[in-house]
This record gives C-alpha cells, structure tokens and sequence, in this order.
C-alpha cells in the first residue's frame, strides 16, 4: 500500500527538492517575486543589470581621456624642442586654434 499525502505534507515533498530560490518563487508566487526585484532595483537595495555596466564604461573613459591627454602634452612639448631647435615658431604647437 502506497502512502497518501496530504495537504501540507504533499507540498512539503514536493518543494524539498527544489533550489532554494525556487522554493521562495514557489511559496511566494512568480508574480510577487517580479515585482519584489523590479521594486528592489528601483528603490537601490538590488543593484540594476542594465546599469552595472555603466560605472565601468565611465572608469575606463575616463582613464582613456587622461592617457590621450598626456599623449597631447607630450606632443606638444616635443613640438616646442624642434621649434626651438629649428628656429621656429613655439605657438605654432599649441593645438587650440591659435596656432597656424
């Protein structure tokens, strides 16, 4: 003869299976678990997948934007030697507009 669950006992076998977050979705609902991430991430406790990548991207711009200015000013201090060797003009290295 085959044991007959009941109730709470038929749940309780049913869900010790299961990973432990599928046991919150099964006891919660899928529902109430979507809207519980979509209300973390909005209120800032669930950190947001779309925007995990954005503090990174920003990081590495703006360590790029230095290296291309150090690139610059190195240029241009290169540029005034040969002027100055060459017996030229020194603003004429200057990249803002007023040199040639």
């Amino acid at each position: 003869m085959t044991p007959t669950f009941d109730g709470q006992e038929r749940r309780r076998a049913s869900i010790n299976g299961l990973p432990g977050w599928a046991q919150i979705v099964s006891v919660l609902g899928f529902p109430i678990v979507v809207a519980m991430i979509l209300l973390g991430v909005f209120v800032g406790y669930v950190p947001s997948p779309l925007l995990a990548g954005v503090s990174d991207l920003q990081s590495q711009m703006r360590s790029h934007t230095s290296a291309e200015w150090e690139r610059v000013r190195m240029l241009r201090v290169l540029c005034r030697h040969q002027a100055i060797a060459f017996k030229q003009n020194a603003d004429d290295c200057d990249m803002d507009g007023r040199g040639r």
